[in-house]
């Protein structure tokens, strides 16, 4: 299929690929120059960063990302479907592809959310000042449901 030069031209970058992630992946480790600076952001109550928690930032958002393109090929299907084209029969193959992704991404948004939710997403800690989550859960549906979100409050202990 691939002539011999592109075969090892594609190899070579592979390989390099390879190689630059794994560099890349021992450098975060090392920490770069933040030693001078680490005393300062722990002193305001933030905790240190750590690498792993780019990597789960960067999953959740490559996952929202196809997620969204998966959302797209849905969206374009019924939309064909609703108006009984006819031109769009060789791009529905390809829609439907996209869509293909979504139960994948549900489910794997869900283990990043359960995985990763104090890591990366800031209003799941828990602090002195926030009530009880299942109030909060609780509040919130009779929000959403109600319409009157403006008159919800939430007395603290």
């Amino acid at each position: 299929m691939f002539s011999e030069s592109t075969k090892k031209t594609i190899f070579i970058t592979l390989v390099t690929g390879f190689f630059l992630a794994v560099l890349g992946v021992v450098f975060m480790n090392m920490g770069g120059h933040h030693g001078e600076h680490g005393a300062e952001i722990t002193d305001t109550g933030h905790e240190a960063f750590h690498w792993s928690k780019r990597v789960y930032a960067n999953l959740w958002i490559n996952n929202l990302f196809f997620t969204g393109l998966a959302a797209v090929g849905i969206f374009f299907i019924t939309i064909q479907y609703v108006v009984q084209a006819g031109w769009s029969v060789g791009f529905k193959r390809i829609a439907m592809a996209m869509a293909s992704w979504l139960p994948i991404a549900g489910l794997l948004m869900v283990i990043l959310f359960v995985l990763t939710n104090h890591d990366i997403f800031h209003w799941t800690h828990k602090s002195p000042n926030t009530p009880n989550t299942v109030v909060c859960w609780v509040c919130l549906v009779i929000c959403v449901s109600s319409g009157k979100c403006h008159d919800l409050s939430i007395q603290t202990k």
